[in-house]
């Protein structure tokens, strides 16, 4: 049970990849949404939930956080079809992959008991969640390290727009133009 509660977010993610419609796709998420639920419920309900020889189980704490990625990614995958459908311009084959995918790598983070495994998935989590950033493809998309980058530099030099442009390798009027526009504050 415990490795199809993996397992499902995964394949779910591939199914999006095959799907052609881009009206029909996001309706993977709530079904996916549905499945995960349901499977964390009959994790939740074993007494040791526990996989390849220890290094998947899900611990008290683990059961508790699993239960509200569950819920919480449920009631996103829910707004997300009524979001998609709104943005019917945007394809939107690799946002319900990257979310779905998303939703697997999270899981594992939870009931990974090997550290190598849990920084795998935390990784996974990073590289699939920067093209949901990006979906919009707006000037106003900054992905948070950049964003982190940014403002470390101002702090670091009190807020001088030029001495944090030459630390971070831009020229000034470039970093004011990415302040404007990302409403990034140089104080």
């Amino acid at each position: 049970m415990l490795v199809a509660l993996l397992v499902a977010p995964l394949a779910f993610a591939l199914l999006a990849l095959a799907i052609p419609s881009n009206r029909m796709r996001p309706w993977l998420l709530p079904l996916a949404g549905c499945v995960h639920l349901t499977l964390t419920a009959l994790v939740m309900r074993q007494t040791s939930a526990l996989a390849w020889n220890g290094w998947i189980v899900v611990d008290p704490l683990g059961r508790v956080f699993l239960g509200f990625v569950s819920v919480l990614f449920m009631l996103c995958s829910v707004y997300a079809v009524g979001y998609l459908a709104l943005r019917a311009d945007h394809e939107n084959r690799v946002f319900c992959a990257c979310l779905l995918a998303l939703l697997g790598m999270m899981t594992l983070i939870l009931v990974a008991h090997h550290l190598g495994l849990m920084w795998v998935a935390l990784e996974a989590c990073t590289l699939t969640s920067a093209p949901l950033i990006y979906f919009n493809r707006t000037t106003r998309s900054l992905d948070p390290e950049t964003h982190a980058r940014i403002v470390e530099a101002l702090r670091q030099h009190g807020g001088n727009v030029t001495a944090a442009a030459r630390a971070l390798g831009l020229h000034r009027t470039q970093l004011r133009r990415l302040l404007e526009r990302h409403g990034i504050d140089t104080r």
